[in-house]
């Protein structure tokens, strides 16, 4: 009844500065996200990638693999809703860990600057429809994270590999299959989809995106009866997104926001750094959410896509063409307390 009183008024705050937009809620599922003030919302996110890359001339082609995972439990505590339903939320990292394998297949393990974040907390603001609507302090984190990933070597700057962009890909997207629907307050019908963009989380800045459709399934998924609910199933498919050109040579971006966690120019550690020209030239996978609809949560998301991507060498290499295949999964998981 307490969320079901907040999402009235929330609602009735939108529908009058909206004013026009007619609320046929009742002919769908509403998508809004919720934050209990009760306790705070504790999520498993594990996203991992694997790099193939392949060196290949009129002779012969050789492998080498690559690989990342980055492993965290994240806490989402509601500290302030005001009168337009936008939440205040700080979020905490309770226990991060990381995995990498490089090219080189070194056994010395590969420093994540993501990792200095456990125990440190950031705030964001989102209204009830999922979108962000105050990004300052994932910005401010991710821009001490990045400056971590640069170390100043002589007059070079040379940056490791991290994992910046896969926390990215949680962060500021976990609620994205709420914050995407077009006409939130028409609800969602089985059957009925939707489009949004996401990122491409690599090692380096890749200037690509993926188009995610997103459908509402027929099937819904019940919970016990003790806790009586009722999970929406969303099912998605993503494939790669065009670029559009802007003014010198830059990509316009499709996202709402992009943060920039490095500041000045820098150089590639290893051979991700030896490498240039990245373009991403296929890409295509799918996923599934399953989505409280009663307590406005995303239970359960899993991501997975395969993507082909080819690249030039630093400085001219015989006939060698490198090409690399990426294969990514990330899936978030909420912790339900026992």
């Amino acid at each position: 009844m307490k969320r079901l009183s907040k999402l009235a008024l929330t609602l009735s705050a939108i529908l009058f500065v909206c004013g026009c937009q007619e609320n046929t809620s009742n002919s769908g599922s509403l998508l809004s996200v919720d934050f209990a003030k009760e306790k705070p919302l504790r999520y498993s996110i594990v996203t991992s990638r694997d790099v193939v890359l392949t060196l290949e001339d009129a002779k012969s082609s050789k492998n080498q693999k690559a690989s990342e995972t980055l492993d965290m439990v994240i806490s989402y505590e509601l500290e302030d809703v005001d009168s337009y339903g936008n939440s205040t939320i700080k979020a905490t990292c309770e226990s991060i860990s990381s995995a990498k394998k490089s090219f080189s297949k070194k056994g010395a393990r590969q420093s994540e600057p993501l990792e200095s974040i456990k125990g440190r907390s950031w705030k964001f603001t989102i209204n009830p429809f999922g979108q962000i609507q105050d990004y300052s302090g994932i910005d401010k984190l991710l821009k001490e994270i990045g400056a971590k990933s640069i170390k100043e070597t002589g007059k070079r700057r040379i940056k490791g590999q991290d994992m910046i962009w896969d926390f990215v890909a949680t962060q500021l997207y976990m609620w994205d299959v709420v914050a995407s629907v077009d006409k939130p307050l028409a609800g969602v019908k089985p059957g009925k989809s939707w489009d949004s963009y996401l990122t491409i989380p690599f090692a380096r800045v890749l200037p690509y995106e993926r188009i995610v459709r997103y459908e509402l399934a027929e099937e819904s998924k019940e919970t016990s009866q003790e806790n009586p609910s009722q999970y929406l199933v969303i099912n998605s498919e993503f494939t790669l997104a065009e670029q559009v050109k802007a003014e010198k040579g830059r990509v316009e971006t499709n996202l709402a926001h992009l943060p920039q966690p490095y500041e000045g120019s820098y150089q590639m550690k290893g051979m991700f750094g030896f490498l240039r020209g990245y373009k991403v030239v296929a890409l295509d996978g799918s996923g599934k959410t399953e989505f409280d609809v009663d307590r406005g949560v995303v239970v359960s998301n899993r991501q997975s896509y395969h993507a082909d991507v080819v690249a030039g060498f630093l400085f001219p290499l015989g006939n060698s063409v490198p090409e690399l295949t990426i294969d990514q999964v990330i899936e978030i998981q909420l912790l339900e307390d026992k």
